[in-house]
């Protein structure tokens, strides 16, 4: 397992009125089935604030996300229960996948007329993306001779 982070603040001039934040991780492991299956993750989340006058201040954030995962339908159910098989056994194939990306910007604007009167402006914008690649659908299991029938249909979707 792989899996450096970073977390880092402070101000970034000497007035301290503009103050930066730096948020990221790198993730990359095994998974724990019978096939050789990787999990990655991305993730960025810089950010910026603007003390522009002790009324008014200026907040701008980004935050990326990028993970690849092996798609893992689980253990399979039949009758009342589950059926009896390793924890580490995969019922799909072992190059099937789940990618999510994911996007989102803040700015915002904070003014204050008064003590009692103030201003709030926010733009937000987010984009999340799945794609998955998966080839099985299961059919179902015989129990006395302990095989689980699959048909083999490419599934994708991307939303």
């Amino acid at each position: 397992m792989i899996r450096p982070q970073i977390d880092i603040s402070g101000p970034l001039t000497d007035d301290k009125r503009l103050l930066y934040r730096l948020n990221a991780v790198y993730s990359q492991r095994d998974g724990f089935r019978d096939f050789d299956q990787e999990f990655k993750q991305f993730f960025i989340a810089p950010a910026l604030t603007w003390e522009i006058s002790d009324r008014t201040k200026l907040a701008f954030d980004l935050q990326v996300s990028n993970r690849e995962q092996p798609w893992d339908s689980g253990t399979v159910a039949f009758g009342n229960g589950v059926i009896n098989t390793p924890r580490s056994r995969i019922f799909n194939e072992p190059d099937d996948f789940l990618r999510r990306d994911f996007l989102s910007l803040n700015l915002s604007v904070d003014h204050k007329f008064s003590d009692n009167w103030s201003i709030r402006n926010a733009f937000r914008f987010t984009d999340s993306t799945v794609f998955s690649d998966k080839l099985s659908v299961f059919l179902g299991f015989d129990e006395t001779t302990g095989e689980l029938q699959r048909i083999f249909a490419l599934l994708t979707s991307c939303t």
